[in-house]
């Protein structure tokens, strides 16, 4: 089996090629294959307190119309939603309803 010059210098180039891109994208695929884990200190959620209220609404995603509760807190005077999550007391959370009857 022989290889013509021309065919040679094609799969040279392509090679090439083809590591440089690896060479370029190494330091991305580092982080994909070995990503770092940083952790830092994180304070508990305030979740009781005179700055801390919930909100009973209606999530308007879609048409189903899914009950959610609004955590909101207030730090110095600008509200911020800090939690949006499901709402337990509506009916249509209730894992009542979603048992099929005998």
């Amino acid at each position: 089996m022989s290889i013509d010059r021309r065919t040679l210098v094609k799969g040279l180039i392509a090679v090439s090629i083809a590591g440089g891109g690896l060479l370029a994208y190494s330091p991305v695929l580092n982080k994909i294959v070995r990503p770092k884990y940083e952790f830092t200190e994180v304070e508990p959620d305030p979740q009781i307190g005179d700055n801390v209220r919930y909100i009973y609404t209606t999530c308007l995603g879609c048409n189903v119309r899914c009950g959610i509760r609004v955590r909101v807190v207030n730090y110095n005077g600008v509200d911020i939603i800090e939690r949006i999550e499901g709402n337990p007391y509506i009916h249509t959370t209730e894992p009542s309803r979603w048992r099929s009857r005998p």
